[in-house]
């Protein structure tokens, strides 16, 4: 049988160590030395989707199309965030975000990459 309560601890933990980590992490960055760490990519059709890195990472999707319904507050260089996720397969998660199939016309500039 399962001790409940042993779990119940294990998880809080857990998850304050996760707290402490994450906190540790962002409060150390280097938020002004990003070079080679940000990959901006301009998709225009879905060949495009190429340029993207297939492996994990955290990303961004900017447009100016619906700046009046976006409630997110965050810009990039006059660029309104509409989305924002991290994937393993970075690549698919926004080949999914931006086309139903390969003959989907969108157009969502720039795609910010963290990796």
């Amino acid at each position: 049988m399962y001790d409940i309560k042993q779990l119940k601890d294990d998880e809080l933990e857990f998850k304050v160590s996760c707290i402490s980590h994450f906190v540790e992490f962002f409060t150390n960055f280097d938020y002004v030395d990003i070079k080679g760490k940000i990959k901006k990519n301009t998709i225009n059709s879905h060949s495009d989707i190429n340029s993207i890195l297939y492996g994990p990472g955290f990303y961004l999707i900017l447009t100016d199309y619906m700046t009046q319904e976006n409630k997110c507050t965050l810009q990039v260089e006059g660029l309104n965030v509409i989305y924002r996720d991290h994937g393993i397969r970075v690549k698919k998660r926004v080949e999914s975000h931006l086309y139903n199939n390969k003959t989907t016309k969108i157009k969502i500039t720039p795609i910010i990459q963290c990796v």
